[in-house]
């Protein structure tokens, strides 16, 4: 999970326990981690300070390697993913995701999400032949095919507490979302089209030594500003 006020990227196990493991990001250049994705062996972060994309192995070393945004005109890139055998990178100021190769070249190509009321989106996955969008400012996560056209559907997270929803990403059947306001990261199940909180059966402090279930509704990180997971 990046950690945009110190500069920091953290493990944890999937339990919801911090490992003790964290790498730096600011030696690299990358003062504001936001985005995160895996991809080919390597961790790739955003940073929406510089509009720089940075590749990490995954043990955390700086590459050397890194991918500028704004000559495309991502002005704010804050989530990232991989599908398709391109990155697709969300622009947080003019709700815009972009397509880049590989390489980090510009495809040309970029979608508006506004249009069906994204207009704050911030963090992006892709589950199930989907795109998945958040939007912090009205706790939506909304659903796109992978030509970007709205589904229609749309989850709110504000009704579980998630009040100001960041990154997202898919594991295990489950979103996962972080909270940039409260420190935590929610679950919630996927049932055709239905995003249920999980039950909270455990304590939400990652270092109280509590055993989580599989149905925690959600876990604290213990950092000050999580972004994205």
């Amino acid at each position: 999970i990046t950690d945009a006020s110190d500069a920091e990227v953290y493990k944890y196990n999937l339990d919801g326990t911090y490992t003790g493991v964290s790498f730096d990001t600011a030696a690299s250049g990358n003062g504001v981690p936001s985005g995160i994705t895996q991809y080919g062996g390597y961790f790739w972060v955003t940073n929406i300070s510089v509009d720089e994309v940075y590749k990490y192995t995954t043990n955390g070393v700086y590459t050397g390697i890194s991918f500028d945004t704004a000559a495309s005109g991502n002005d704010g890139p804050t989530g990232i993913t991989q599908y398709g055998g391109y990155f697709w990178v969300v622009d947080n100021i003019n709700s815009l995701v972009y397509k880049y190769n590989l390489d980090g070249t510009y495809t040309g190509v970029s979608f508006d999400v506004s249009a069906n009321g994204n207009e704050n989106p911030v963090s992006i996955t892709q589950y199930g032949g989907y795109f998945w969008v958040t939007n912090n400012a009205n706790t939506e996560v909304y659903k796109y095919t992978t030509d970007w056209t709205y589904t229609g559907v749309s989850f709110d997270t504000g009704a579980s507490g998630n009040a100001l929803p960041f990154g997202v990403t898919q594991y295990g059947g489950y979103f996962w979302v972080t909270d940039n306001s409260d420190a935590l990261v929610y679950k919630y199940a996927i049932q055709t089209d239905t995003y249920v909180q999980g039950g909270r059966n455990a304590s939400t402090t990652p270092s109280g030594g509590t055993d989580f279930l599989d149905s925690i509704a959600s876990f604290g990180v213990g950092t000050s500003s999580p972004f994205a997971l």
